[in-house]
């Protein structure tokens, strides 16, 4: 991915809601039974990673702002 569809991708991220994310982890997914490049499957990786990060800090954020059980 170049500078400008990272950028992009976060700044989707940032607003996605949590049913989109869901839906474009599972693309991801798929795109990768399809992607046979190395250079598209890092990118498609870095896309989960990011997307993995993303859900993770708004757990963490809704545990610290609703208390953990």
């Amino acid at each position: 991915m170049d500078k400008t569809a990272i950028l992009n991708f976060l700044a989707w991220l940032e607003d996605a809601t949590a049913e989109e994310l869901e839906v474009r982890r599972k693309a991801i997914e798929q795109a990768h039974l399809r992607v046979s490049t190395r250079e598209g499957k890092a990118d498609l990786n870095l896309a989960a990673r990011l997307l993995d990060e993303e859900v993770l800090a708004r757990l963490q954020l809704n545990q610290a702002v609703h208390g953990r059980d």
